[in-house]
């Protein structure tokens, strides 16, 4: 199977933190082309360090978010020539699992596009951090509009209604087929508590606004994104290779992080004071 890959990354400190090049690394044995899309100013020799990684690397400015870097990056691609296309980024650490089993799997499905993981927050999506996209998509009109659209927005909610919903919504309407790797299911008692958790009266008022628009759909009410809020389930049963860096950074649903270290140790071999070093970096200790 031949894929490309873009990789998106920005890093305040302007350099590629070590689990970044592990990551690339690993991203090695699913992809034979790999372009790196950077909004951060590396240096000359930071940009060596990614030469045994990386086919190209690119830098931009800083603005548009992830999916300008996307945009960006699949036009050194030709599409034509790979099996599939992988777009993903720096968000997350990992992989607590070898890459190579996971795309075994997935290749036996059915589907035009996948990724890691789905959410029902605001609209039914593939959350955006990790997705391939099959050569009967990467070929349609359908793919290349929705590239056309892509443009920079400075507030990141418009780019995540825009565009990770947005193309979820646009492929599915182009009548292609979406999954996601992850099939964790979330009880009503789960959901509860976790709303609850994080209720605040704000969040209370803009709920009860939300209830009687005419354009509330009743379906996305309790739905949590699973990436913050059932993070050793995605590890354990749906083994998602994955933890994302914003749970440990800023624990925004302030789930129990605790024993995160020891859940990823208890499952893979992966070397966590990678983690421990870049949250360190950023003044965060676990």
């Amino acid at each position: 199977m031949n894929r490309a890959l873009v990789f998106a990354h920005y890093d305040k400190d302007n350099l590629v933190a070590p689990y970044v090049l592990v990551y690339l690394q690993a991203l090695q044995s699913v992809a034979s082309t790999i372009i790196f899309v950077s909004t951060s100013k590396l240096s000359d020799e930071t940009k060596e360090t990614l030469h045994p990684y990386c086919n190209k690397v690119v830098l931009r400015d800083n603005e548009g978010y992830d999916f300008m870097s996307y945009k960006l990056g699949l036009s050194y691609i030709d599409s034509s020539q790979y099996d599939e296309v992988i777009l993903c980024n720096d968000s997350v650490y990992g992989p607590f699992y070898p890459l190579g089993d996971l795309f075994s799997t997935m290749q036996t499905k059915h589907m035009d596009m996948w990724g890691m993981t789905d959410n029902y927050e605001l609209s039914y999506h593939l959350q955006s951090y990790f997705l391939v996209f099959r050569q009967i998509l990467l070929q349609s009109d359908a793919f290349k509009t929705f590239w056309d659209t892509v443009h920079i927005l400075s507030n990141k909610e418009q780019v995540i209604e825009a565009y990770e919903i947005g193309l979820s919504k646009h492929l599915v309407k182009h009548g292609f087929q979406l999954d996601a790797y992850s099939k964790v299911k979330v009880s009503l008692k789960e959901k509860i508590v976790l709303q609850l958790r994080t209720l605040t009266l704000e969040k209370i008022k803009r709920k009860l606004t939300s209830l009687i628009k005419p354009t509330h759909t009743p379906s996305t009410v309790g739905h949590v994104n699973p990436t913050l809020t059932l993070w050793k389930a995605l590890i354990i049963d749906a083994k998602i290779p994955f933890i994302k860096r914003e749970l440990l950074r800023d624990n925004p649903k302030d789930v129990n992080i605790d024993d995160v270290y020891e859940t990823i140790q208890s499952i893979s071999e992966y070397d966590v004071s990678l983690i421990q070093q870049d949250l360190a970096r950023i003044g965060k200790v676990l």
